[in-house]
């Protein structure tokens, strides 16, 4: 699979101030973040109903120190299966 840039096909819309998950977001997905030292922020994510970003954890989602406005790139992952 390869990187979206999220300039070519954006994770979400707004209006109005409000911000709208776009088809793009609907499923779990790998977000890059260009930080400001040139390396990047890549983790498993999702979006929650209120557009927050959360990092996928193996037990519990956890909030993310970013938003969705930050993704410079994505990639459509699946979620990780449980092994029983």
């Amino acid at each position: 699979m390869n990187w979206i840039s999220t300039k070519d096909s954006p994770l979400y819309t707004e209006k109005e101030g409000i911000v709208y998950g776009t088809c793009n977001a609907s499923a779990p997905f790998m977000a890059a973040i260009e930080l400001s030292d040139g390396t990047y922020w890549v983790h498993h994510c999702l979006l929650d109903d209120e557009m927050c970003l959360n990092v996928i954890g193996e037990d519990h989602n956890q909030s993310a120190s970013f938003e969705v406005r930050d993704i410079d790139f994505y990639m459509h992952v699946s979620m990780p299966f449980e092994i029983q």
